[in-house]
């Protein structure tokens, strides 16, 4: 599969979804590549249906984003001198950033746009809702910040996709390859389960650290010995593959009361070889795995 088709499947997947939200393993994982790759994707197959594109908030340089005729893209007033298409304003939000107010603007033609949306995630909440109800946006494409690791504010029918990269890891390819593979395990973590017989859950509103789950591990363990933990979303749990493999072990059953849906995994396989990353990374995870700039 080349570079083309890998874009075409990914953005298939995603397709029926009503947010895309792209999350960043590390700075300069790829992410908006990835996003540039879905849109180019969009509009060669000639879907007619609204995009919008926006971000969780800005961080250093913003790179630019290609916007057709008819998408919706929400970013900070501040950015908008620098837009190189004709726009329609089509609503202040209300939403103060440090580069202004985020505006929603339709394109009227192609150009290039720089991204940068709410930094709070409950703001993204109500920015999301007014691009489907308002605007009419099918789906709306989220370019997550770099190295952001919490989900909250995507609400139903969001699928993640993990852009990941050998990050700190740049001379060890299988080094890389179980940092993603820990990363798709805990964003994996389910939802509680409706009825449980195992006892009563203990709700974690801040981070999960190895030091907070054995201090509930050694103050309750319950019927069969099994604790079971409840965290607001996977992005709060912060656990090594050995600490987790040793808490689970002990009878520690993490959930997230905000689940959240990994989708697929896009890979920057630099400076690894694609063919070889891109395998290596297909036998460690059950999500899909795409390389949307080599092959895959």
């Amino acid at each position: 599969m080349n570079a083309e088709h890998s874009a075409y499947a990914l953005h298939e997947l995603l397709r029926h979804y009503d947010i895309a939200l792209l999350v960043g393993l590390s700075k300069a994982a790829g992410k908006t590549t990835v996003l540039n790759a879905l849109i180019e994707a969009s509009f060669a197959k000639g879907y007619p249906e609204p995009l919008a594109v926006t971000s969780i908030g800005q961080g250093g340089s913003i790179p630019e984003t290609r916007l057709y005729p008819g998408m919706f893209a929400a970013t900070a007033s501040g950015c908008l001198p620098d837009c190189d298409f004709t726009r329609k304003i089509y609503h202040m939000t209300g939403i103060n950033t440090s580069l202004g107010e985020v505006a929603v603007v339709q394109a009227l033609s192609c150009g290039r746009i720089r991204l940068a949306g709410p930094a709070i995630n409950s703001r993204l909440d109500g920015l999301l809702r007014y691009l489907k109800e308002d605007c009419g946006a099918v789906q709306i494409i989220v370019d997550g910040a770099g190295d952001r690791k919490t989900f909250a504010g995507t609400g139903a029918g969001a699928a993640v996709v993990l852009c990941a990269g050998a990050g700190e890891r740049a001379f060890y390819m299988e080094a890389a390859v179980q940092e993603i593979a820990h990363a798709c395990r805990i964003m994996s973590i389910p939802a509680p389960p409706e009825c449980d017989g195992n006892g009563a859950f203990t709700q974690i509103d801040g981070a999960l650290t190895i030091e907070a789950a054995q201090r509930i591990l050694e103050a309750r363990i319950n019927n069969g010995g099994i604790v079971n933990i409840a965290v607001s979303d996977p992005g709060k749990i912060f656990l090594d593959p050995a600490s987790l493999d040793k808490l689970e072990e002990r009878g520690l059953r993490i959930y997230a009361r905000n689940p959240v849906l990994l989708a697929a995994i896009a890979l920057n396989p630099e400076p690894f070889a694609p063919t070889e990353f891109i395998g290596r990374m297909r036998e460690a995870v059950s999500v899909p795995v795409f390389d949307v700039v080599n092959n895959g």
